[in-house]
């Protein structure tokens, strides 16, 4: 709800532009009239309120119970609720935002519960509890342009395509690519194969400029899988990469999968 708050006071402050909302029909910044005018089953549900309308609206093509707030008189909030959503839908939900270039800050992240911020033009607050997901929209709000870095400020190479394919041959598109010295192939987890359980998991990998992984964070992974293919990455060692003629850190995503065959 303080998400609620921040996001309709800064909408109140200015009409500015419009800013679509991911995944949806939905523009932050446009006026009720547009908002009620939407074409679709279910909307609005009930009849018209002074600072918000209720209903059934699409989130990334998924039936989504939908709450409108406007500020002003054009719409400032809006709160999508996915009910009885699979973890394929909510991982595909995921993977359009990353595709999209939202950025993701995560209070959580596991096989449990999912709590994280999506930061682009608009800002979604994605949570996700088995069986339903909810997300708050909003414009992001503006901030002060960051001082510039020093001098000393190491730099980081550009994020690099996947380079790691454990089963099967995956061929790299990248005129960078870095070189593993030992690559590992990941402990298939006994009671997942016992189960079946095939998937493929995807694990950026930070590594510094001796070749050693710093951080692994899961972006999509099966989740009998996923502590066998983290596992694997923060092992994994690579030769420092040299880029312009300097010793850099860099990200890359790793992908991993466990095929029974």
């Amino acid at each position: 709800m303080l998400m609620a708050v921040a996001l309709l006071a800064a909408v109140a402050a200015g009409a500015g532009p419009e800013i679509p909302i991911p995944g949806s029909a939905l523009r932050i910044g446009a006026p009720i009239s547009r908002v009620d005018s939407l074409r679709a089953p279910g909307w609005p549900l009930s009849g018209p309120e002074l600072d918000r309308r209720r209903g059934t609206l699409r989130f990334f093509g998924l039936e989504a119970e939908t709450q409108a707030d406007f500020a002003d008189g054009r719409l400032a909030h809006v709160r999508f609720v996915v009910n009885g959503i699979s973890t394929h839908s909510r991982d595909y939900v995921e993977d359009q935002l990353r595709l999209m270039g939202l950025r993701r800050s995560c209070e959580k992240f596991d096989d449990t519960s999912h709590d994280c911020a999506w930061t682009g033009r608009a800002v979604l607050h994605v949570t996700w509890k088995p069986g339903v997901l909810t997300a708050e929209a909003g414009a992001a709000p503006i901030l002060s342009p960051p001082a510039p870095p020093e001098e000393t400020a190491p730099r980081e190479a550009p994020m690099l395509p996947d380079t790691l394919a454990l089963a099967g041959p995956h061929a790299g598109g990248s005129e960078i690519q870095p070189v593993m010295m030992d690559a590992l192939a990941p402990v298939y987890p006994a009671a997942a194969r016992r189960a079946g359980v095939q998937g493929v998991v995807r694990v950026l990998a930070t590594v510094d400029t001796t070749g050693r992984v710093l951080s692994a964070e899961l972006l999509h992974g099966v989740p009998e899988l996923n502590d066998a293919a983290l596992d694997t990455v923060r092992a994994c060692r690579f030769e420092p990469l040299v880029v312009a003629g300097r010793v850099t850190r860099f990200r890359i995503v790793i992908r991993l999968v466990f095929a029974r065959n």
